[in-house]
Parts: C-alpha cells; sequence; structure tokens
C-alpha cells in the first residue's frame, strides 16, 4: 500500500555550529527560564536532537519546573531515546526522578526509531502533544507507507484514512483523546555488539514488564502495583 503523503526526509539534528547557536540562547543567564523554555519550543520544530546535546540544553535552565519541561519536551524531540541516561546524567538526583516520573513507564520505553505500538494519547497534555508530533513526522519520513492506522479522535473513527484526521489541518490538536496504532516499516537498527535488535537484555526486559504490568519498580529491585494515570501509551 502507498499513502497520498508527501515523503519528506527526517528533520536534522543540529551541527557544531547549530548547536552553539541554540546554547547561546539557552545558556545566557539574563533569559528567564520561561523564556528559554519558549525558544526551546521553536528549535524543537525545525531539529532532532541527540540526548548528549539534549542534555547540555537542559543544563542552561536554573532548576525547577521549567528545566524539568525541557528535558520532557526534549525526550520527544531526540532520535536516541534509549540513551536517556545521557540527558539526564548532570542534572541532579531528583530532578532526574521528576523528570522519569512525568514520562511515565510507556513514555520512557518510546523510540523514535521504530515506534510501533498501540498509542492512547490525551492532546491536551503537552508531553502527548509531543509524541503526537513525533508519530507525525515518523509517518512523513516512512511516506511511502501507511503507518497510522485504527485511528479515534473524540469519539470519532478515522480507521480508513491511514493518516492523522483532515480537521486537523496539518497541525496537532490541543484537546481530544486520540487512539492509534502506529506501524512503522522502518527496520531497527542493529545492536553495536551484533545481538539481534528484539532480543532485550534483564533490564529491558524488566522495564517492558513493569510497564504493561501496572507496576514500578523499587530502589531494592522488587516491583509493587501502581495505578499511575499519566502514562502515555497503552499497550492493549
Amino acid at each position: 500500500f502507498r499513502s497520498n503523503y508527501e515523503h519528506r526526509k527526517a528533520l536534522p539534528v543540529p551541527s557544531e555550529r547549530e548547536m552553539t547557536t541554540i546554547l547561546e540562547q539557552t545558556n545566557n543567564k539574563d533569559i528567564s527560564d520561561q523564556a528559554k523554555l519558549s525558544i526551546l519550543t521553536v528549535f524543537a520544530s525545525f531539529y532532532h536532537f541527540r540526548c548528549a546535546q539534549a542534555g547540555l540544553i537542559v543544563l542552561g535552565f536554573s532548576g525547577g519546573l521549567e528545566q524539568i519541561s525541557a528535558a520532557v519536551k526534549l525526550y520527544t524531540r531526540v532520535v536516541d531515546q534509549e540513551h536517556l541516561p545521557v540527558l539526564l546524567h548532570h542534572l541532579p538526583p531528583i530532578t532526574q526522578s521528576n523528570v522519569m516520573d512525568s514520562l511515565g513507564a510507556f513514555g520512557r520505553l518510546f523510540r523514535y526509531k521504530n515506534p510501533s505500538g498501540t498509542y492512547k494519547l490525551n492532546l491536551s497534555m503537552e508531553l502527548h502533544q509531543g509524541f503526537a508530533k513525533a508519530l507525525f513526522e515518523k509517518q512523513q519520513e516512512e511516506g511511502k507507507h501507511y503507518c497510522w492506522r485504527n485511528v479515534e479522535w473524540e469519539g470519532k473513527s478515522y480507521a480508513t484514512n491511514y493518516r492523522m484526521p483532515l480537521a486537523w489541518a496539518g497541525r496537532i490538536p490541543q484537546h481530544g483523546m486520540l487512539t492509534l496504532d502506529f506501524a512503522s516499516h522502518d527496520e531497527p537498527p542493529p545492536k553495536p555488539n551484533g545481538k539481534p535488535a528484539n532480543a532485550l537484555n534483564d533490564r529491558e526486559m524488566l522495564q517492558l514488564y513493569t510497564a504493561v504490568s501496572g507496576v514500578h519498580t523499587c530502589h531494592d529491585g522488587t516491583v509493587t502495583r501502581t495505578d499511575d494515570e499519566r502514562i502515555c501509551v497503552l499497550k492493549e
């Protein structure tokens, strides 16, 4: 099958020179954190980032809710979510914990390189809008394929469209519940050590288990049941 989407190349990752320009803004002590967050939103519309680059950007914030919001926003814009610890490495432990809590279990398992899965997103939440935008951009990159399937928004089915609802006019709305199945046709990259891409290590298996079973891991390695409502991806 082929869609009528115009195929678009992936957004670029900033070059060293472009990163210097970005950091000049986000590290400027004369600019408030709230203003930096607005600036970051603009840059995030034109670039994807690596976790190492995102980590440097987040360091420019003085702390508090804006720094947490910046880290969460950047997570939906990075292309190597598997390196999330690199993004958070220089942040205080309490901030790292708040970022992880904000992302939720399924958010932490999201992978831009191959985001196949079943999604239930509350578009009134900025984080969920970010994931919806990432899925739309991924669809554009795979323009020759039908990636959005079984789409429902505000109770109306768009199951035969195989793309974002036409009523959106190409923009992610800021309201309504969106559910869809995303079927990526891109093969995931091979592991550097030659391990098959679909082979999970023990830590990844525990993350997957906690995500689908509704439990969270304690510091001592045990797991306990939770009813966390902030998850952004629901696996049926």
